[in-house]
């Protein structure tokens, strides 16, 4: 559910993070896993969404300022 609908910049960054994680134990899925983890680097890139939407609950994810 959360990843099907996008509405929180962090909760949805965490969530993918632990998805990847979750999916290297599947030999068939690393590939998929490999391609979420650099586009979750080039993220941090973006000019959009701006700095203070990405903060949005913040406090409540393991997801660190860059």
């Amino acid at each position: 559910y959360i990843l099907a609908r996008p509405l929180n910049w962090c909760i949805q960054t965490c969530s993918l993070i632990l998805r990847c994680q979750h999916e290297t134990e599947n030999k068939r899925k690393i590939e998929r896993t490999l391609l979420q983890l650099q586009e979750l680097i080039d993220q941090f890139d973006y000019k959009n969404p701006s700095s203070s939407f990405r903060l949005e609950y913040f406090h409540s994810t393991p997801v660190y300022p860059t």
